[in-house]
């Protein structure tokens, strides 16, 4: 709260605006005309002249001012001399909280325990012989077991132990007179760990003499960021083993550039660049991807639904081999840092395979359709020839049309020589088929 005042330069106070009869907690009537050194506390008198004196420097001046119930209340004063009026503009304010050179030592160590509970930390005061002399509420609440903690051992009352630990910072602070620090463990009444936490020790010097007289223990729960840190640790090597193991090539590269962060071994073996070629450039820095619009049409699958699944692209390798490739990717977040992490799988032998099938389908559908024809034709020309040998038979040598018969004959021995099978002449390691039909004449006195 600030407040305005103008006071006469012989000190009568002239105007006070709201703020300032606030502070004073008077009304303006009961304090204009009267003088303002009268208010300040006794002690403060010469503080307030000297401040006068010396053109309203340092500014600002802080003083003790006498309230109507008795109380003394401590502001702080900054002024200015104006010159055209002859007067002083005060601009005040309450100073709260804080504990001046005027206060009783009762009132002191009010403050200061007020400030020690305040400390959301743990805070724990030793002398020279380990002794605990003061502690926080935070000490108080993780060791409730051990209470009371003051006049007791640091290692007993903490650890359950009968003499310092190994590599105590506090040993460490009083044997140096530096500070020092280690990660210890929080134990239960069974000294059993529950958490660990983070020890800072002080040494604690006698302000007048700097003689080493304490240690202080500055001591931070640092349990749950210890858990997330080891559960980074394993879900890192967890990673790392996947990284290693996988027979897939796999990469983590930053969104949306695409810079290479980490590959692994299937990756320099697949594409042929090592992991330094790799590390900081882009897949098109390398020129990977053979069509750059399909790598934009997968960022954008990416980025809009979080997954890529089984995209088919082509990649080039480092030989200038183009292979074909299934890409699989996600969004992780390390370090607060959003990479894609991608598995990609050489399907290039796989996609000829199926060509090859699909192509051989075909052929066999040709193939099928093809002998269907050809069935239905031998079957016609079945009839044709059979037709014909009868003709013939009726026939005698010289007699008008005999000849063409022999031509259709012959045409049909010369159809079912080139389409039969196996071709004749050639010998196939199968069992014998059955032995030629022949066409027999059976002749009636009718005829």
């Amino acid at each position: 709260m600030e407040g305005e005042r103008s006071i006469h330069e012989r000190g009568t106070i002239t105007y006070l605006n709201k703020r300032a009869q606030t502070l004073m907690e008077r009304p303006s009537e009961e304090l204009k005309g009267s003088k303002l050194l009268p208010l300040v506390h006794p002690s403060d008198r010469k503080d307030l002249v000297e401040y006068h004196r010396n053109g309203f420097k340092p500014d600002p001046c802080e003083i003790r001012v006498g309230m109507p119930d008795g109380r003394w209340k401590r502001i702080r004063l900054s002024a200015n001399l104006l010159q055209n009026e002859k007067a002083i503009l005060c601009v005040a304010s309450e100073v709260r909280n804080f504990p001046s050179t005027g206060d009783t030592l009762p009132q002191k160590e009010r403050f200061l325990q007020s400030l020690f509970n305040s400390i959301p930390q743990g805070i724990s005061v030793l002398d020279r012989e380990m002794n605990i002399v003061r502690v926080n509420p935070t000490m108080e609440r993780w060791y409730a077991h051990s209470m009371p903690l003051v006049g007791k051992k640091c290692f007993q009352a903490y650890h359950g132990a009968s003499y310092p630990c190994h590599g105590c910072p506090v040993v460490e602070t009083l044997k140096t007179g530096k500070s020092a620090r280690a990660t210890v463990p929080l134990r239960d009444k069974n000294g059993d760990p529950i958490g660990w936490l983070n020890l800072q020790s002080s040494p604690l010097r006698d302000v007048e003499t700097g003689e080493l007289v304490g240690v202080i223990e500055y001591v931070e729960d640092i349990t749950e960021t210890k858990k997330t840190k080891e559960a980074l640790k394993r879900s890192q090597e967890l990673f790392s083993s996947a990284l290693t193991a996988s027979s897939d090539w796999m990469s983590l590269t930053k969104l949306p550039e695409g810079h290479y962060v980490e590959v692994n071994e299937a990756f320099e073996k697949k594409t042929g660049y090592a992991r330094d070629e790799v590390l900081g450039k882009t897949p098109l820095e390398l020129g990977i991807w053979v069509d750059p619009s399909k790598r934009e049409e997968a960022l954008r699958i990416l980025l809009d639904q979080g997954t890529l699944r089984d995209f088919e692209a082509e990649f080039r390798l480092k030989s200038g081999e183009v292979r074909t490739f299934s890409v699989s990717a996600d969004i992780v977040e390390l370090g607060g840092e959003k990479l894609s992490l991608a598995i990609c799988r050489d399907i290039t032998e796989r996609k000829e395979l199926k060509r090859q099938l699909a192509l051989s389908q075909k052929m066999e559908a040709i193939g099928r359709l093809a002998g269907g024809i050809a069935h239905d034709f031998n079957n016609l020309l079945t009839i044709i020839m059979g037709q014909t040998d009868l003709l013939l038979l009726t026939m005698s040598e010289g007699d008008k049309g005999r000849e063409a018969l022999e031509e259709i004959r012959q045409a049909g021995k010369l159809w079912r020589q080139k389409n039969s099978w196996p071709p004749q002449g050639e010998t196939f390691s199968r069992a014998p088929g059955p032995a030629p039909r022949q066409c027999l004449w059976l002749r009636t006195s009718q005829w």
